[in-house]
């Protein structure tokens, strides 16, 4: 059957975004494979997450934190084509959100940025081409493999260097007044490798400048109970 609750986010759309905040409450429609099974949460947290959604003071409870996705923006290293967004594109996303954070009066807000997977493409290059078979992606995870891997997100880096910088700690503090800001990396299968090989974890740690103390990320889904909502990049229902 079809099973419908508020602020589910299964996303598989190319550069998707979905704010979660004190102004906004969507409900999505699931008819796709269950999804309470340990994969991706406990059902005691799911029946949890359906109890909570419907509270009414929900809001009144987050109306300082804004929770925003976004995902699907496959930077590539241009061997196999310039697609990268432009760095326009994410003034303007990020001057968006501002503009939703100050909409509200109250002090010290929290915002969440969720990098909800496809954000590095290491698939769509033609670096692999330099590799045998059984050394590419769907290999046996060589060596050869991991260093090709990293070769790919460091071109992925140098192409895309502008718009990663928006996302330092310094830029973001500068845009953000008074607001906590995070960001969080969901992996999808467009950038699987980037949660498999270690350097890549690192060289992602510090191009999305992520916290290293945040157990969130690395993980196949994103789950808030304060905020009701369960995200996932949506790969895992093909």
């Amino acid at each position: 059957g079809i099973l419908s609750l508020r602020n589910i986010v299964i996303t598989r759309m190319i550069f998707n975004i979905e704010y979660h905040s004190w102004q906004s409450r969507n409900t999505f429609s699931i008819n796709e494979k269950p999804i309470t099974n340990d994969f991706f949460f406990k059902k005691k947290d799911f029946l949890k997450l359906c109890r909570m959604n419907y509270n009414r003071n929900l809001n009144m409870k987050r109306k300082n934190k804004m929770i925003v996705f976004i995902s699907d923006l496959h930077f590539v290293d241009e061997t196999a084509g310039k697609q990268n967004i432009p760095i326009s594109a994410f003034e303007f996303f990020l001057s968006n959100i501002k503009n939703q954070s100050e909409k509200t009066k109250n002090k010290d807000k929290e915002l969440k940025i969720v990098f909800l997977g496809d954000i590095f493409d290491l698939l769509r290059t033609e670096e692999w081409f330099k590799e045998k078979e059984e050394d590419r992606h769907w290999g046996n995870n060589t060596k050869n493999m991991e260093k090709r891997a990293k070769i790919i997100l460091d071109k992925i880096a140098e192409k895309n260097k502008d718009t990663f910088n928006l996302f330092s700690k310094k830029n973001r503090e500068n845009r953000f007044k008074n607001t906590h800001v995070e960001t969080i990396y969901i992996p999808g299968n467009h950038d699987r490798l980037c949660w498999m090989i270690g350097e890549l974890k690192e060289k992602v740690m510090e191009l999305l400048n992520l916290n290293a103390n945040n157990a969130e990320h690395f993980k196949h889904s994103f789950f808030s109970i304060e905020h009701g909502v369960y995200a996932t990049h949506g790969h895992i229902f093909d």
